[in-house]
């Protein structure tokens, strides 16, 4: 299975890449899978846009996100298993790289987590997310 031709179909890659997730219960593995798909096809949807005004759905996924083991290493492993494992394959990979600062608002007190960003670094607060996306480079003959 290659890195980029499975992303096409968001469920199927979706299953693929975090259906394994080790949270206990196989319900909580579909429903992360189910997230994945859903930001997949809508990237930057809430988790209410992805319920499709269910609110049964939005409340289990907040469920989910809540538990104790959902932690970013616990959802992320099966993925970066897999991806791991495609980069091992023969073949070129094009590796893009982007850092974004997310920063939030100015507050007396430093939050927990947050660190000095952008240009206020003396009063302004935020995180820097590094994303990487994988794609096998085609060969040529």
């Amino acid at each position: 299975m290659s890195i980029l031709t499975q992303f096409g179909e968001a469920q199927q890659w979706a299953q693929t890449h975090f259906g394994g997730v080790a949270l206990g219960d196989v319900r909580r593995s579909r429903r992360v899978a189910t997230l994945a798909a859903g930001w997949a096809r809508q990237p930057g949807a809430s988790i209410p846009q992805l319920s499709q005004g269910q609110a049964y759905a939005s409340k289990a996924a907040y469920q989910l996100l809540g538990q104790a083991q959902a932690t970013p290493d616990a959802l992320q492993a099966p993925h970066c298993q897999l991806v791991s494992q495609q980069l091992q394959a023969p073949g070129a990979f094009l590796l893009v790289e982007d850092t974004t600062a997310l920063s939030w608002p100015e507050a007396a007190q430093r939050r927990p987590g947050l660190g000095p960003v952008g240009p206020g670094k003396a009063t302004s607060q935020g995180v820097l997310l590094h994303s990487l996306v994988a794609a096998a480079w085609p060969a040529t003959d």
